[in-house]
């Protein structure tokens, strides 16, 4: 049996300015790319800027009320992007900012486990006998109780002698 991977299909790709191209024209030809396949991904940040400049023109001449709609659909759509954009680099300023200095520049890579049931337990030593154990007294062969919680039996004569 063999297991093939998936493929996806390529996201459609935005070039990037050239260098005869105005302003206008790339922004007019990015805002024609994202409306056109709705893909914001393969656009540069520069180049959603200018497509929110170019919606701006555009929205400026008379259109339509279904146009006008369309292009305003996608100018959310560049907005949203940019918002992203910009809190995802503010995020990676933050953690570079918050980073130790002496952290490693990638994650732990070494075979050892990091915890939960694959953490190896070490036993800890001995320590003697616990308190409130009985420990042999071997010198006359009986147990005796030391530093026991529980009360010590009474002995038969203190019962006989009691009178309640």
């Amino acid at each position: 049996m063999t297991t093939t991977t998936p493929t996806y299909p390529q996201l459609p790709a935005c070039d990037a300015r050239q260098p005869h191209e105005t302003a206008e024209a790339y922004g007019a030809r990015v805002l024609r790319h994202v409306l056109t396949t709705g893909c914001t991904a393969t656009v540069d940040d520069d180049g959603l800027q200018r497509a929110s400049w170019a919606y701006r023109a555009a929205v400026a001449c008379k259109l339509t009320a279904a146009v006008a709609e369309q292009l305003a659909s996608v100018d959310r759509q560049l907005a949203a992007a940019q918002r992203v954009r910009l809190q995802l680099a503010q995020l990676v300023a933050d953690v570079a900012q918050n980073a130790p200095a002496n952290a490693p520049a990638c994650p732990r890579n070494d075979d050892r486990p990091s915890g939960g049931q694959l953490t190896q337990l070490q036993p800890r030593p001995l320590s003697g006998a616990p308190s409130g154990s009985a420990v042999p007294d071997w010198a006359d062969g009986r147990t005796v109780c030391q530093n026991t919680l529980l009360p010590q039996r009474p002995q038969l004569a203190q019962l006989v002698d009691d009178p309640f």
